[in-house]
């Protein structure tokens, strides 16, 4: 039985859902879960956001900022 004090549930979209299946398989050389690909893509969007990689509008990510980070590495 879930522990409903860790978990909780969303809905998605049809679209939403079958784009997480493709990803489910597509991500790395296992196959994931669902949940797991929409825990990566919101912590991809949490690193983001906190490194001012995007800002108010989601689809201007600086890649100048992505390569600066890159090329810390």
């Amino acid at each position: 039985m879930t522990d409903i004090s860790k978990y909780k549930n969303v809905s998605l979209s049809k679209d939403t859902y079958v784009k997480a299946e493709a990803l489910s398989n597509q991500l790395i050389a296992v196959k994931i879960s669902k949940s797991q690909v929409i825990t990566l893509g919101v912590n991809l969007l949490d690193y983001l956001v906190r490194n001012n990689l995007i800002g108010q509008q989601p689809h201007q990510v600086s890649f100048q900022k992505l390569k600066q980070i890159e090329d810390r590495k």
